[in-house]
């Protein structure tokens, strides 16, 4: 099921035609308008129905008069009123004629009432620049007017009413009016920004219109009733149009048409090295899981012509009306083996009916043989250094049938097999499932086009996010491999650590070192195998989505083997609080960048319990507090803080802090890519990204009403996440694995140092075991604390700066070693992210 902040733009031309039609009907109301219904809960207005200038008159009436009174009374009320159940049952239907005529009461009698708010305004505009799209794209589909009437029809009746209300705008509308027409008509590049505005990622989209609120009206009179306006009334556009359905197809494949051109804009920035494979392939993903949510959703509404969820019986529905309306026969084909009438090219290309072609007579294949195979070259040689835009359509689609001709055998390997493994991008789960099922979904048909598109755009580079994928496996097994031979335990390390990391390695091992598919080949095909000439690597060498969603698999793993060593040892956390200490008191002059990225990707909040120390004694204070030690220790007059300065620490309940941040990319697709789950997309995790982008993304009207009642359309959704994964990229990317081991190897350097010195400080066997390793920067900052704290008790000293010699010669220890491989993570990370 979609969230419930997302929705086609089906959904919102449908809510936003409502919404318009319970305004014009609930501000008639108020300006004297008479409500009155048919049975069905449809709304009369020109035939029976008027405009009440003045109610029945007061005091006891009789006969006729008392009659009129009575019905005038009933006509404010429900039509069902006993229970807003009831009304909620029986909607109020309103026509699209009725709509202007509700605008003319509205400024007829609503003088000193009634300002149309902007947003009533914005939401109109909008919803006429959504049908011109479509009657947009209808035109240029057909050359016959007559198909296009109704949109023609509805986009001047909203115009209308925008006309008819313009005397009751607002001031600010009005005087706006003096500049620009706002029915748009005038407004050529309105439908463009209208696709283009969440582009700059300004989220305009129209405002979830207040309507319980209702406009200010004159108080009742003597003898008139109150007028009822039921909160729970629901008021509908009644939609009379025969070509409904043909609307609710156009808008579900314009929607896929955007996310499409937006899908191949990332791979295009990809290939220009402004992004990276794992954005590219986590967003492409992302776009085929909310495509399929819109797939299963149109199929729940219109069932009667998707129960296959097939998008042959979709497509071909609009396709064969556009042909009939053209005079055009579908059947016709112009050269034996065109796919379909290519008269009306652009609209089978629109539809996909290509690429859907290229899967039926796949699934008619497999029906007879398990996993066929196509000897390369077969159907033609594909060439990805030849110029796709000098082709022709039947060239272009001749490229087509070799490229997936060749692939889909690949996928019918891992259908076969049933695996479903970490990391397995949309389209490869997908193509396993129509292997078993023979059912070609919509959404599987948009994610073989994307496949395709893809191929299309990074042509012979097609091979980089395998050589991508192999590479940050080969850095990935060797820190493993490493990590499980060297001396790991510590009394924080469970077995269940040591799995994660034998986990990772498998991993590793059976899915990018190895050619996983090629085993599985073997298998199937047996003696058979030999007779094909397989190349190695064929699926993944071919298909970088598939490469770039185990790379962000694999990314999510390393962190959680990283982050657990780290956790356990405290390595990368106390040298922090040693290094803050050295660089507040001034004793290391140079910054260190691997440290100060682990520093900011966390926050100084979770590191420090606060902001930076800045005191000797602070720091101290804050690195006991992340050990876990209590702070009724440093409470005024307290019983505790009497005991700790004679030695006796009170440890906190919660036991060490935490201090490992939440990211939000984690947050959000944590399931998806370690668990093989969903995409974790919650109105929170939304809003949570809306507030990471800062207040110049967003106007403060546009965070008011993204409150989670309007929804969002794919684009917009696809575009916040982008961002997203974008902004998480380096903190989700930093190699704590690599970081952990460096700080260890800088501990042992301390220790090296001055191990004499703290061994006359704090007693020989300071250190008991080696995963106590980390305990020496806690001890170099209390012997720095301690220097302080005795020269402020000698008269003679004080106002005299003073440090520990252990203190100093720790910051020349870090120094050499900040020197040498202090920045070594931070040019890791921004290579990965670019």
């Amino acid at each position: 099921m979609p969230p419930a902040f997302f929705a086609q733009t089906y959904q919102l031309y449908k809510k936003q035609t409502d919404q318009i039609a319970r305004w014009l009907l609930d501000t008639a109301e108020q300006c004297g308008y008479r409500l009155e219904t048919q049975a069905s809960g449809e709304v009369n207005t020109k035939s029976s129905v008027s405009v009440a200038n003045t109610p029945p008159a007061s005091g006891r009436l009789k006969g006729r008069a008392r009659k009129e009174a009575r019905d005038w009374h009933n006509a404010q009320q429900l039509p069902s009123s006993s229970s807003p159940a009831a009304a909620e049952a029986t909607p109020f239907r309103i026509r699209l004629p009725q709509f202007a005529e509700l605008a003319s009461v509205i400024v007829d009698k609503g003088e000193g009432k009634v300002a149309v708010p902007n947003s009533i305004v914005r939401l109109v505009q909008d919803t006429i620049e959504m049908r011109r799209r479509i009657s947009d794209s209808y035109a240029m589909q057909t050359a016959s007017l007559e198909g296009n009437s109704s949109h023609l029809h509805f986009i001047a009746q909203l115009e209308e009413v925008l006309e008819i209300l313009k005397p009751r705008f607002t001031p600010s509308r009005r005087s706006d009016e003096l500049q620009g027409d706002t029915t748009g008509k005038s407004d050529a590049n309105r439908a463009s920004a209208l696709d283009n505005r969440f582009g700059a990622l300004e989220i305009e989209e129209p405002a979830e219109v207040e309507l319980d609120s209702q406009p200010p009206t004159s108080s009742s009179g003597p003898g008139k009733p109150e007028q009822q306006t039921s909160h729970h009334r629901k008021v509908v556009y009644d939609n009379q149009e025969p070509d409904e359905i043909y609307i609710a197809i156009f808008c579900l494949f314009d929607d896929l048409r955007r996310v499409r051109m937006s899908i191949q804009s990332a791979w295009e920035d990809y290939k220009s090295g402004k992004s990276d494979l794992v954005t590219a392939s986590v967003a492409t993903n992302t776009a085929l899981e909310l495509v399929q949510n819109a797939d299963e959703d149109f199929c729940r509404i219109f069932t009667e012509i998707s129960r296959s969820s097939s998008l042959k019986n979709i497509s071909m529905l609009l396709f064969a009306s556009i042909c009939l309306a053209n005079g055009v026969d579908m059947d016709f084909r112009e050269h034996p083996g065109d796919i379909f009438n290519y008269q009306l090219a652009e609209l089978g290309l629109f539809l996909y009916i290509p690429t859907y072609s290229f899967l039926e007579a796949f699934c008619e294949v497999i029906q007879l043989c398990p996993i066929p195979q196509v000897k390369k070259g077969y159907y033609g040689v594909y060439d990805p250094k030849s110029d796709r835009t000098k082709m022709s359509l039947r060239q272009k689609l001749s490229e087509d049938k070799v490229i997936l001709s060749e692939m889909l055998p690949e996928f019918c390997t891992l259908g076969q097999s049933g695996i479903e493994g970490m990391g397995f991008d949309n389209l490869t789960k997908g193509m396993g499932v129509m292997y078993r099922t023979k059912r070609i979904p919509l959404w599987l048909v948009f994610a073989t086009q994307i496949f395709l598109d893809i191929n299309h755009v990074l042509r012979d580079r097609v091979g980089g996010g395998l050589l991508e994928l192999k590479a940050a496996g080969e850095a990935a097994k060797s820190s493993l491999t490493f990590a499980l031979s060297a001396r790991l335990h510590t009394v924080n390390w469970p077995k269940s650590n040591d799995r994660l990391l034998e986990n990772t390695l498998t991993f590793i091992d059976e899915w990018i070192t190895k050619d996983a598919v090629d085993k599985m080949k073997r298998i199937f095909l047996g003696s058979q195998y030999a007779t094909f000439g397989f190349e190695a690597y064929y699926l993944l060498s071919h298909h970088p989505l598939f490469c770039g969603s185990m790379l962000f698999s694999l990314t999510f793993m390393m962190r959680e083997a990283g982050t657990a060593l780290a956790i356990a040892w405290g390595s990368i956390l106390y040298i922090a609080h040693l290094y803050n200490a050295l660089r507040q008191s001034g004793t290391l002059d140079i910054p260190w960048p691997d440290m100060e990225l682990f520093i900011s990707t966390n926050t100084a909040r979770l590191i420090f319990v606060g902001d930076y120390p800045v005191k000797i004694e602070d720091c101290f204070k804050r690195y006991e507090l992340m050990m876990g030690v209590s702070v009724k220790n440093f409470a005024k007059n307290g019983m505790s803080s009497a005991a700790y300065r004679k030695g006796k620490v009170t440890a906190s309940k919660k036991g060490p802090r935490h201090w490992l941040r939440k990211l939000l990319i984690f947050e959000i697709f944590e399931e998806r890519y370690l668990r093989n789950g969903p995409i974790n997309l919650t109105a929170d995790n939304i809003e949570a990204i809306l507030n990471e982008m800062g207040p110049l993304s967003f106007s403060q009207s546009s965070r008011g009403r993204r409150n989670g009642s309007q929804p969002l359309n794919m684009l917009q959704l696809l575009i916040l996440l982008k961002y997203s994964i974008a902004s998480g990229s380096c903190g989700l990317r930093y190699d704590y694995l690599s970081v952990h081991f460096r700080c260890l190897d800088l501990l042992r350097a301390l220790r090296a140092a001055l191990d004499e010195d703290l061994k006359r400080c704090f007693g020989a066997e300071y250190l008991e075991r080696e995963d106590q390793l980390s305990n020496i920067a806690g001890y170099i900052i209390m012997t720095a604390a301690r220097a302080e704290e005795i020269a402020g008790s000698i008269r003679e000293l004080k106002g005299v700066k003073t440090r520990s010699t252990i203190f100093v010669r720790a910051g020349g220890v870090m120094k050499k070693f900040i020197e040498s491989q202090g920045n070594g993570e931070l040019e890791n990370v921004a290579s990965r992210v670019l």
